[in-house]
């Protein structure tokens, strides 16, 4: 994981790239700043990312500023699997019931309108999952 990040992401640059901007953004930046919301995602960085969600609403938009809200809520309260801390069935628990959560506010159109928080919402259940138990199983990849 640490190979990907190192050779992979270039969010971090890019993120620097667009913070002089903030929080007013156009319309290649804001492309730009969800570009960088996935790839945090993907590497398992969903705090950092829930955090750069408010900047996305870009129109000021209240219902859009509410499906954000849900969104960093969701990304916020992600299960962080820690091996020294956290039992592998304990983990596997409450990533269940936070997987649930993600799949009742899609199926109760929580973020209707919105492809990205939709596909962020997949993204973060099903592949988040995959990483963190990968990562931290007992043939480590890290």
């Amino acid at each position: 994981m640490d190979w990907i990040k190192i050779n992979f992401d270039d969010s971090e640059e890019n993120l620097m790239r667009i913070i002089p901007e903030l929080p007013e953004l156009d319309a290649e930046s804001l492309d730009l700043l969800w570009s960088i919301i996935f790839k945090h995602t993907v590497h398992g960085r969903t705090r950092e990312a829930a955090k750069l969600l408010e900047f996305t609403n870009q129109e000021h938009s209240t219902v859009f500023a509410e499906q954000l809200a849900l969104m960093a809520e969701l990304m916020k309260n992600k299960p962080q699997y820690q091996p020294n801390k956290t039992a592998m069935s304990d983990f596997s628990t409450a990533w269940q019931a936070w997987k649930d959560e993600c799949e009742n506010r899609l199926q109760s159109f929580a973020f209707l309108g919105s492809d990205q928080l939709i596909l962020l919402a997949k993204v973060n259940f099903v592949f988040t999952y995959w990483i963190s138990t990968l990562k931290f199983s007992q043939w480590t990849v890290s």
